[in-house]
């Protein structure tokens, strides 16, 4: 692995932006139990609570598990530190493996920019299968940070 690659500061501001904090456990609109940024797993349970700290430190290491896939691959070699971070944004919400294997994401590694709309309209339900605006809007705003490098402040 010759080139790894991690989210920018910008990156992880993005994505903080885009996640959203709540420091109390919550089921997710799929029923999935999440806590702080984005934190889903055998850990978050009814009535958990969590300091910033921890949702900061959680948010880091999911994260970091979120690119490793990429990195094992050396899949982000090509890309500028920007479009990395919009990749990761779309890795952390929706899973390593599912990114990896999308044909978008394919044809983005063979630098093909026209994939760009086709990742923009991906990944806009939810674990019950329903349709988030929500999740729309963050889809949009990767796929501008992307192309234009901008990490907006506009959240979904």
């Amino acid at each position: 692995m010759s080139d790894v690659k991690a989210v920018t500061p910008q990156g992880l501001a993005f994505i903080r932006r885009q996640e959203g904090l709540r420091l109390q456990a919550y089921r997710d609109g799929g029923g999935v139990w999440t806590i702080g940024y984005g934190h889903t797993g055998t850990d978050v349970q009814e009535g958990l609570v969590i300091t910033n700290e921890i949702a900061n430190q959680l948010l880091t290491d999911d994260l970091a598990r979120a690119i490793l896939p990429f990195n094992k691959l050396n899949l982000l070699a090509n890309f500028f530190p920007h479009q990395v971070d919009a990749l990761a944004s779309t890795a952390f919400n929706c899973g390593s493996l599912g990114v990896i294997s999308a044909q978008w994401f394919k044809s983005l590694c063979l630098n093909d920019i026209n994939a760009v709309p086709l990742w923009a309209s991906w990944y806009c339900h939810d674990n019950a299968g329903h349709f988030q605006p929500g999740l729309a809007a963050r889809r949009k705003a990767e796929a501008r940070l992307f192309v234009f490098g901008s990490y907006g402040s506009d959240s979904p």
